[in-house]
């Protein structure tokens, strides 16, 4: 396969990848939907809602929307996701508008999806996300398991209306259907609304409410608040209306869910009539709706549509033609997608073959194997240890749930329980009485305030009847289940507690125990059963196993990382050896890779703490000088910086004096002496008295190392020495920031700074091997070595070209990397991400770089000129913290932090690059060039923090903008006065052979 080719296939193919992907994505809500189905099944419907042309029905446990058109087709579903704003949680009510707008009531109790809130959410006609138009918010005294305080919900002639229930009595609120403008609202005095009634049918065409209570009865008011109708069902009936509407002429309809029964009820003289009822084995209609002159009942099985034009039943629906034409192309461009991908990489693998064949020796498959297995074995120890866990805390909670269910059992006055013969006893003083003494017992309890539920259940006819509930969101007589086989029939006739686990429904997913009720003689009258929501625990166990996850491979990542550079190194110490023996070469080839053991292992040393510094120096805050506290917490990364910046101008005159590797080995030693300072910090004062040393140790080092590649006569020895001591940077550092993340999460932050003391101890160890190495001995020689031409530094600072780098390049561009290491982990950590989120993320910023940024950087060093390359990376880069501006969430910040991954690969490179050719056609010693880069480049990362603390103070939107606004201008002033705006840049191509 020749190369143009395998290019054409690989550029088209990642074409089509990102088309089909886009596509994919853009409708995902009907991938999980089989082609070749044309037809759905209602799973558990709740609630149907109409129209003239549409029905929309909530179904699948209150966790889905679908709506139909006038022929019974799906035009479309909207499925519950709590993670997401635009979509609903628990879907109580469902309305739609003439338009065919469809609103949503969404419930979110309990703290477990997200906020304790009821809001209204606004669909257009084709099921797009238009706005939330409504929100109640509960305080935290409020505690909600399933029930909230909107009981009933209509929409009529552009407008919404809300029932919402409050102690005293109900307001009925009228607004604009798209939310907008001034609520009209009207108080019904009804006493004990929110413990007494269940729903309350709003009928706008002829301005009435229907309610219903829990004691059976059905009240009518007019929507001036007067009351216009009274209905009780006699004792001896034991009907229980669940919900009661009214229709257009003011006719009553209700469903009995005892009786499984949906009734007209004259207003007149209270008689009633049949509408219909359901079959044998299927459940009652529990809730009925009317509206635009239909009416809507739905059981668990199916719904009831009646009107003007007869009725029809409904069990299941049709999808619409254009469904499943795209249900179908969703399909085959999925497979598409697929078998594209497979093809690009291919063209990968066999692009990559004589790579792979050369570079993959036995000793590399053998650490490749070991590292998979560690990986995998990480990632099964993990879930065997919380699957462990997870099991023990199961049981206890059966046990504790158990505990209060028979201490709840012995305190129950099991007469006044048998003495309830219907839901009308529900207002009686006895079983007033009877419910707060249960309520006010289980208060005394290490679950108040919990999701948690309580019933005592009985046996009526052939069912199981709800008797009490602890959240009092249904009455007396409620019908609850089936008298058959299952844990229910199993208490009753053992006696013994029954534990049950895993039942989901759309309040939440329970743990619960059943068991028996004595009455004085011993004999089983009822049933208690307690149950504990397990979503919360589900989630923290979910969360759990998903960081658990991601410290497994950011640990793999971060081993795999280390290991490439030994290799690299292990490889090019092995040429250099050939050379050097062999005495074909006098002067031996540069290998950069030589060196980037020391620069990896002097990032980790030096980023251990990166992704817990800002939070560290926080917690050791102190006054002082009265200064803000947002500036103390910078001074430890403000004295690194800074002291590395004076060790840059210092260092080289003690290079030219002692030589490379003393300073090298003084370098390394004064690092572990500084982070055991910080490990024994007591303040933010000393914390950044102790970075003083490691600042200034680790700028030393890094100007040795340098010098070793900024003295290299050829451009292109500088370019590709550059590039692999930035890949070797990165590397390092994101090796350092994932371990000191992973620590600081189990540990506290100073056990961070005693484990980077170890490593350093291992750094001084690599630095000694390295100096004392004969086969590295002539890049030091190399390093030190002086140009003979003249040449001050005071005329090569002066130099425009020189200035505008320092000045209008350099320093802005460095002072922005701080959004990475200073800014991210403290906008991170407050919207909810974790240590170990932090360093995932910095992680992601430079792994990219670490392995491709070398070979990369020289591909597009052949193709463009280097001052091209830096203006259009630095144009990103400005352009990549304007968009985090203006949506500034973790999403964008994530997008943001790949964006600033890939403008690191050729930015750094390149401007190093770029200030070589400076240095080198001026004549300067290296060392002393290098010291001003290296010094404006630590004096800028020092300021750096400052900038982001003034930022995130207040108005980081605003202030985030000036900053790219900022960069840019640099920019502009740099290409004005480098003199790429006068001429041609020059390419990489003459200069590199």
């Amino acid at each position: 396969m020749k190369e143009g080719f395998r290019r054409k296939v690989l550029y088209i193919g990642l074409g089509v990848n990102v088309v089909l992907t886009i596509f994919l994505l853009a409708n995902r809500e009907q991938i999980t939907l089989r082609p070749w189905e044309t037809a759905g099944t209602l799973d558990l419907p709740t609630y149907t809602a109409g129209n003239d042309n549409r029905t929309a029905i909530i179904t699948d446990s209150e966790k889905s929307v679908v709506v139909l058109n006038a022929q019974k087709e799906l035009l479309y579903q909207i499925r519950a996701d709590p993670g997401k704003q635009n979509r609903f949680s628990v879907a109580k009510f469902a309305a739609l508008d003439q338009e065919n707008n469809l609103y949503v009531l969404d419930a979110r109790f309990g703290g477990v999806r997200g906020d304790n809130i009821e809001r209204v959410l606004r669909y257009s006609e084709k099921g797009v996300y238009l706005g939330e138009m409504y929100r109640l918010q509960y305080i935290n005294e409020d505690f909600i398991l399933t029930k909230g305080k909107i009981a009933g919900m209509a929409c009529y002639g552009g407008l919404i209306y809300l029932l919402r229930l409050e102690r005293d009595g109900f307001w009925l609120e009228q607004r604009a259907a798209d939310g907008k403008g001034k609520a009209d609202e009207v108080f019904f005095n009804y006493p004990n609304a929110f413990r007494d009634l269940v729903y309350g049918h709003i009928s706008a065409e002829n301005r009435r409410i229907t309610i219903t209570s829990k004691a059976g009865t059905i009240k009518q008011f007019d929507f001036n608040g007067g009351l216009a109708y009274t209905w009780n069902a006699a004792p001896s009936e034991k009907a229980l209306p669940w919900t009661a509407v009214s229709d257009s002429g003011n006719n009553l309809m209700y469903a009995d869910i005892m009786a499984g029964v949906v009734f007209s009820l004259d207003a007149r003289d209270g008689a009633r009539k049949e509408i219909y009822a359901a079959w044998e084995d299927q459940s009652p209609y529990y809730r009925i709706n009317y509206a635009y002159g239909k009416l809507f009942a739905t059981s668990n099985d199916n719904i009831f549509i009646g009107g003007a034009d007869g009725y029809e039943i409904i069990g299941s629906y049709r999808y619409a033609p254009f469904v499943v034409k795209l249900r179908i192309a969703l399909f085959a461009g999925g497979i598409l997608d697929v078998l594209v991908f497979l093809a690009v990489l291919a063209v990968l693998v066999i692009a990559a073959r004589p790579l792979l064949k050369k570079k993959l020796n036995g000793s590399l498959k053998i650490i490749l194997i070991t590292g998979t297995s560690i990986a995998f074995g990480g990632i099964i120890a993990s879930f065997l240890i919380l699957n462990e866990m997870g099991r023990q805390y199961n049981n206890k909670m059966f046990r504790e749930i158990e505990n209060i269910s028979r201490v709840v059992s012995t305190a129950i006055d099991t007469e006044t329980l048998l003495s309830l013969t219907s839901p009308a006893d529900y207002d009686t003083n006895e079983y007033l009485r009877f419910k707060e003494s249960l309520t006010a017992l289980f208060s005394k309890t290490q679950f108040t305030g919990e999701r948690i539920y309580q019933l005592i259940l009985m046996k009526h006819d052939t069912n199981l009847v709800i008797m009490y509930d602890l959240e009092s969101s249904i009455g007396l007589f409620y019908p609850f289940d089936k008298y058959v086989e299952g844990h229910y029939k199993e208490a009753y006739e053992s006696g013994e507690y029954v534990h049950t686990f895993g039942e989901e429904t759309s309040e939440g997913s329970w743990l619960f125990v059943c068991g028996p009720i004595f009455d004085k003689e011993g004999n089983i009258i009822a049933l208690i059963e307690t149950g504990y929501d397990m979503l919360a625990v589900q989630e923290q166990t979910h969360s759990i196993i998903i960081q658990t996850l991601l410290i497994v491979a950011a640990a793999s990542v971060a081993f795999f990382l280390a290991i490439i550079e030994f290799i690299l190194v292990f490889a090019a110490w092995k040429k250099n050896k050939t050379e050097i023996e062999k005495g074909e070469a006098e002067n031996p080839p540069f290998y950069p890779e030589l060196l980037r053991a020391i620069v990896f292992f002097l990032f980790i040393v030096n980023n251990l703490e990166a992704a817990v510094l800002p939070t560290y120096a926080a917690q050791l805050y102190v006054s002082f000088l009265r200064l803000p506290k947002e500036f103390i917490v910078t001074l430890p990364i403000i004295a690194d910086m800074g002291s590395a910046a004076m060790a840059l101008l210092v260092i080289p005159i003690l290079l030219e004096k002692a030589g490379l590797k003393p300073i090298c080995l003084a370098s390394v030693i004064f690092i572990c002496i500084g982070n055991i300072l910080c490990f024994a910090a007591p303040d933010t004062l000393y914390l950044a008295a102790a970075h003083v040393f490691t600042g200034f140790a680790g700028g030393s080092l890094l100007l040795v190392i340098n010098t070793i590649i900024g003295s290299q006569q050829n451009i292109r020895d500088v370019n590709n020495g550059f590039a692999h001591f930035n890949a070797s940077y990165l590397a390092g550092m994101n090796a350092g920031v994932v371990l000191g993340s992973i620590l600081a999460q189990f540990f506290p932050y100073r056990i961070v700074y005693l484990f980077s003391s170890f490593l350093a101890l291992a750094l001084i160890g690599i630095a000694v091997f390295s100096v004392r190495s004969k086969h590295l001995k002539h890049i030091y020689n190399i390093g030190i070595q002086r140009k003979k031409e003249g040449g001050s530094l005071a005329s090569f600072m002066v130099k425009p070209a020189v200035s505008a780098a320092l000045v209008f390049l350099i320093i802005p561009y460095v002072a922005s990397l701080s959004f990475t290491s200073y800014f991210m982990p403290i906008y991170g950590i407050e919207n909810g991400l974790r240590e170990s989120n932090i360093g995932q993320l910095i992680l992601l910023n430079g792994l990219f770089a670490i392995l491709f940024g070398a070979s990369l950087c020289e591909f597009i060093a052949r193709k463009i000129a280097i001052k091209l390359i830096i203006v259009l990376s630095l144009a990103l880069n400005a352009g990549a913290i304007y968009l985090f501006s203006l949506n500034m969430s973790v999403s964008i910040l994530v997008v943001v932090i790949f964006i600033l991954a890939i403008v690191n690969i050729f930015a750094l490179t390149n401007i190093q690059t770029y200030y070589a050719t400076l240095y080198q056609n001026a004549g300067i010693s290296s060392s002393k060039a290098l010291g001003v880069y290296s010094a404006v480049e630590n004096a800028s990362m020092a300021a750096g923090p400052v900038v982001f603390s003034y930022i995130v103070s207040e108005n980081i939107a605003l202030r985030m903008r000036i900053l790219a606004g900022v960069l840019l201008g640099g920019l502009f002033l740099f290409t004005l006065f480098s003199g790429i705006c006068g001429g041609k840049a020059t390419s990489n191509r003459s200069s590199i052979r």
